[in-house]
């Protein structure tokens, strides 16, 4: 004969075996994005000095806009029209697929502002008024350590507060000691 189940004692539909979430994986995640996306977002600037700066690539009127970071550091942009010249076409190169990189194209350090802006000026003295090349002043900060500089000081306490009070818990969790002497096995 054929066994009937009553209809209130069916099977619960879905996977039952279904193994738990490990968020293991999405911390993996979040920290491959971390490391990997500055690698990936942006192609890192050919190094240069002001002196190669100046002789080959602002005294062809090459340069579209500069950019100067924390005062320390120039970006300089080449205009698009440049990009089939052979003297800037491996820098106008993506790092993936084909088009064009935008920048910044090539970087150098800078002594100060002032030297910097006076080398400009002087650079600039043979260019039209409407040839001179726009500057910004730009103050970056990296998001990333200014966060695990407030971070990891609460995580380093919060360990070191549950390391303090498993001690005074002892091992078994209950403020029991861990071994029992002889003299508390006789009062028990």
């Amino acid at each position: 004969m054929k066994k009937v189940t009553p209809p209130d004692k069916k099977k619960p539909a879905g996977n039952i075996n279904k193994p738990p979430f490990n968020w293991a994986w999405v911390y993996v995640t979040i920290l491959l994005y971390l490391i990997l996306s500055p690698l990936l977002s942006e192609k890192m600037a050919k190094e240069t000095t002001w002196q190669q700066f100046s002789t080959k690539i602002l005294s062809r009127k090459a340069v579209a806009k500069l950019e100067v970071i924390n005062k320390e550091r120039v970006d300089v942009y080449i205009k698009s029209s440049f990009s089939k010249d052979t003297a800037f076409k491996e820098v106008f190169k993506p790092v993936f697929g084909n088009g064009l990189y935008h920048g910044p194209h090539y970087t150098f350090n800078i002594g100060s502002v002032e030297t910097f802006e006076h080398h400009l000026d002087e650079a600039e003295q043979a260019f039209s008024p409407a040839e001179h090349i726009p500057v910004s002043y730009v103050t970056e900060s990296n998001w990333l350590l200014n966060l695990l500089s407030w971070v990891v000081p609460f995580v380093l306490l919060f360990f070191l507060w549950n390391y303090l009070m498993r001690r005074a818990r002892g091992v078994d969790g209950h403020g029991r000691q861990r071994y029992l002497t002889s003299e508390n096995r006789r009062l028990s």
